[in-house]
């Protein structure tokens, strides 16, 4: 079984977890990152390299991400003072 996951956060660190963290747990089946989030859409460029995400899975907007594909997991990697946001709407969405 692999645990659906959305990733927010693309840019910066986020990119790393696209680049390196996430694709050995894909290619093992731990994981299937069914969306991902970034405010700058030219960050959604790094989820789509390495991840295998197409455009209508990549998006600017939390909320929406979260109302459109059901998850498990939700990797928070983005500045410290917006967590709380992002994690409100995870637990909003179970």
């Amino acid at each position: 079984m692999s645990y659906r996951v959305i990733q927010v956060g693309t840019g910066g660190q986020g990119a790393r977890w696209c680049s390196t963290f996430l694709p050995p747990n894909i290619e093992d089946g731990l994981i299937d990152v069914v969306a991902a989030v970034d405010v700058n859409e030219e960050e959604h460029e790094n989820a789509k390299n390495h991840l295998g995400l197409t455009d209508e899975e990549c998006y600017t907007d939390v909320e929406r991400a979260f109302e459109e594909h059901d998850a498990d997991i939700c990797n928070v990697v983005v500045p410290s003072q917006i967590h709380e946001d992002v994690v409100d709407v995870a637990l909003a969405h179970d």
